[in-house]
């Protein structure tokens, strides 16, 4: 009996990036590599939903005097609770529906509005790691 002597040899898989995500990965907002991520707490009582500003570059009238006058959309933010590992520390972030961007700051959220043209209501946001709705 003869013993093969090459060592096994292992191939990485390649992931297939054309293939559309389906409706649980859309709506799932972390990466399934970062591990931080895995214990993120999503409560529906943490959506706000204001009406926000967006410029619609599709939608000019050419016979409007006006052509950079903003729509008025409704935009959905989601609070996220993130629990750091080792330490008691919880970190809370702001997303916008159907986006993966990641705002820790008001800063960050504000600078985010103008990036996108929207308007910024600093009230809608709260970034204590305790429960806003304690209380009420």
């Amino acid at each position: 009996m003869e013993k093969d002597a090459s060592p096994p040899t292992r191939q990485r898989q390649s992931r297939n990036t054309n293939v559309a995500p389906t409706p649980n990965q859309r709506n799932n907002f972390h990466h399934r590599d970062d591990s931080r991520h895995e214990r993120i707490v999503k409560d529906a009582s943490d959506k706000s939903s204001v009406a926000t500003s967006e410029s619609s570059e599709d939608e000019t009238d050419e016979d409007s005097p006006d052509t950079h006058k903003p729509s008025t959309k409704t935009v959905n933010w989601f609070r996220k609770l993130v629990p750091r590992q080792m330490v008691a520390v919880t970190d809370v972030y702001y997303y916008q529906e159907g986006c993966t961007k990641r705002l820790r700051t008001l800063k960050d959220i504000e600078k985010y509005c103008k990036d996108h043209n929207l308007t910024f209501d600093s009230d809608i946001f709260n970034f204590s790691q305790s429960d806003p709705f304690t209380g009420l």
